[in-house]
Formats: structure tokens, C-alpha cells, sequence
């Protein structure tokens, strides 16, 4: 079943920040705002030679090193091409890695934590989609534990974690609190040879995670 929030696919919301562009499609992947080139500027795409070219090898100081499979004509694609130069002849790249990530929703709450409280959770293409789509249901709350299924009126009779069937089953004590959890956690940290801080939520596993991957740990 595909993942979807406010009736959209979730992979279809993946927006990108414009980091060194490497790992960034110009023209398949939102990374200038919320629009897909390919779909604003549909004749451009059509006379692209390399529908999967990288945003450096399109970005340059003079508006675009274009590839056409043949010249672009006065009207409609002539519009186009000065539309698409007078929006990305400012953008610059940088020596970060790109980045990815979904826009919040106004309605999603999760376990009743205020949006204002939310960690943004990047969207990480080392990983498979899976996992990115795990990550960021748990970022927002979206985990049918036995205490959300509660609150939405579904009997579950019991709301204690059904591993350890000590504490109730929130996202926090399923990823963090249960004792079988932390001796998974006391095992990635032997395996990757350090150590594992103590965690007040799993927020605070994405912000380690996150500092883990810039300093090339993982």
C-alpha cells in the first residue's frame, strides 16, 4: 500500500535543498521551490537530450548549458527557455550534499505533539524508500501504536507493548523505552564501535543520526 498524506502520494512530495546538485535530475526533481521543471516546462523537456541530466551539468553562470536535439524556435519554447533562465540564473551551488525532505502538514499531530514541536525529517536517498517512509511516519507520529489506535476508539483491550508487556506501547517506548529495543540499540553501537547517548524521544535519534552522516561515522 503506497504511503500518502492529504490524498497525495508521499514520494511524490519529496522536495529537494540544493546542496553541490550531484545527486539532484534538474528536470525531474523539485529542487528550485515546489514545481518539477519537466512538468512547467514541458517543450523544453521535450527537446532535452538527457531527460536525467544533474542540475550542474544544466546550471551556469549564463543561464544554462542546454543540450537540444535541436534548436528551440521563436514562440511557445522560446518563452519557456527565457522563463527557465530568469528562474534558475540566480541559483548557485555549494559544497553541501543534497538534501531531501517532506513538507509538514497542518493537520498531522501524530500522539498529539504540536506541529511547532515537529523535527523535519530529511529524506535520505543512501536508504532504501522503505525505510525514508518509516522514518518519517515515526518523525510525525504516524505509527498505529496501541495507544494512537486507542485514541482513534479501537479496542486493543491492552495497551501495553506486546514485547515486554510492562509499559504502554508509544512510539517512544517501542524505538526507545522496551527493554528488547535498548539491546538492539546496545548492539548497532557494537557494531558500529561507539556509543549510544540516551535519547529522550526519537526526535532526538534523528538529530544524532543526522550529525552521524556529516561526520562520516555511518
Amino acid at each position: 500500500m503506497e504511503e500518502r498524506m492529504e490524498g497525495k502520494k508521499v514520494i511524490n512530495m519529496i522536495k529537494a535543498k540544493l546542496g553541490n546538485g550531484e545527486k539532484l535530475q534538474l528536470w525531474n526533481e523539485a529542487w528550485n521551490g515546489e514545481d518539477i521543471l519537466k512538468h512547467k516546462y514541458p517543450r523544453l523537456f521535450n527537446l532535452e537530450t538527457e531527460k536525467n541530466a544533474t542540475v550542474p551539468s544544466r546550471l551556469s553562470i549564463n543561464g544554462g548549458n542546454w543540450k537540444w536535439r535541436r534548436t528551440v524556435r521563436e514562440g511557445r519554447e522560446k518563452e519557456e527557455l527565457e522563463s527557465l533562465q530568469s528562474e534558475i540564473g540566480k541559483r548557485s551551488l555549494n559544497n553541501e550534499i543534497d538534501r531531501w525532505w517532506i513538507p509538514s502538514s497542518p493537520g498531522d499531530v501524530g500522539e498529539g505533539r504540536p506541529r511547532r514541536n515537529r523535527f523535519k525529517y530529511m529524506w535520505d536517498r543512501s536508504i532504501p524508500i522503505k525505510t525514508n517512509i518509516l522514518n518519517w511516519r515515526v518523525a510525525r507520529g504516524r505509527i498505529p501504536v496501541r495507544i494512537v489506535l486507542a485514541k482513534m476508539g479501537i479496542n486493543t483491550q491492552n495497551q501495553n507493548c506486546p514485547f515486554c508487556e510492562i509499559e504502554p506501547e508509544t512510539i517512544e517506548h517501542v524505538f526507545l523505552g522496551c527493554n528488547i529495543t535498548q539491546e538492539l540499540w546496545r548492539f548497532v553501537g557494537a557494531w558500529w564501535n561507539i556509543g549510544i547517548p540516551y535519547f529522550k524521544d526519537v526526535m532526538e535519534v534523528f538529530k544524532w543520526t543526522e550529525k552521524l552522516s556529516k561526520s562520516s561515522i555511518i
